[in-house]
This record gives structure tokens, sequence and C-alpha cells, in this order.
């Protein structure tokens, strides 16, 4: 729904009852009036791409963000813990304009997790000044298990390729 934002978009609310009922619809309106255009990028995925969730073992986040604005910009993402920073610098993306086929940029980030238990794993756009603040970050819950020291030993005097006893002693003795 695209309104210039000249009334109240919602003052003939019945135009909008067909809407409601569909489940997981969302309004947004956007200010579509003369002027400059407004900048707006978003952050359109983020996914654990490679590592165990477990404490001390590093993490690697896939991050996808869109520019949907008329002009080319870099933004930084930075990513967080349970609504903390991570000590990391922010990550770069550099973004085409809308339309153009680098409007879409990849980034990965990564961190590790000091402590065990469900955490939210979040990123958002550094400084983010643009129309649509929604869409200005993401978030994943992850369980983080506690590590498990371990020490794995054969019975037997011959290993058996291929058993843990084999990999722990082939380890220990290249």
């Amino acid at each position: 729904i695209l309104s210039d934002m000249a009334k109240n978009a919602f003052s003939d609310a019945d135009v909008f009852s067909g809407v409601r009922a569909v489940p997981a619809t969302q309004v947004v309106l956007m200010p579509m009036g003369g002027g400059l255009p407004l900048p707006d990028v978003g952050i359109e995925r983020l996914t654990l791409l490679a590592g165990q969730p477990v404490v001390g073992s590093q993490l690697t986040f896939d991050v996808g963000a869109v520019n949907n604005a008329s002009a080319a910009t870099v933004r930084d993402l930075e990513l967080e813990i349970d609504g903390q920073p991570v000590a990391t610098p922010p990550v770069a993306v550099q973004l085409g304009a809308s339309g153009s086929p680098d409007s879409h940029a990849t980034a990965q980030l990564t961190c590790r997790p000091t402590q065990a238990g469900p955490h939210v794993f979040s990123v958002h756009i550094k400084d983010a000044d643009d129309a649509m603040t929604w869409d200005n970050s993401r978030a994943i819950a992850v369980t983080i298990a506690q590590q498990i020291d371990a020490l794995v030993v054969g019975p037997e005097p011959a290993l058996r390729a291929r058993s843990m006893s084999y990999f722990v002693m082939a380890a220990l003795d290249p």
C-alpha cells in the first residue's frame, strides 16, 4: 500500500478489511511524495552458516542486505549477542541502487560465544537513518552448549580403522 502521507491513510479502514483477514500480512506505509529519495537499506536474512554452537567455537553468520533506495550506499553491519555488541569491528557492505544487480549483498560475521544457554544473535545496520527502520535488523535464537571435556580410550590391543580410538591415536601420534 503506497501513500503520499497527505491524509490519514486509515481513515477509510473498510478498504483494508480484506487485508486484515489474511494471516501474516503486514501493511507498510511509505512516503511517496516529491522531494529527495529516502535512503532505505534492510537486512533480508540472517542464518548460521558454519560452526558448532558450543562455548568457545567460532560461529559464522551469513547476512543478506538489500538497498531499496535509488542511490548506491555503503553500510556497516554489527553483530550482537543478547543485545550486546560483539567485540569485533563492523563489516561494511557496498550496495548498488535499487533494481541494479548489485543492490543485494552478503556478508559473513563471526563470533565465539563465551556462555552456554539460549542466546539471541542479531545483526543490525549501524547508524541507520532510513525510511523503514523495521527492516534494519534480523535476529535468530541459538542454544549454545557447554564444552564437554572427554578422552576417548580404546580397550582393544589393535586399533580398528575409523573407530574413535583410531582418530584419537592418529591425532596424538601423527
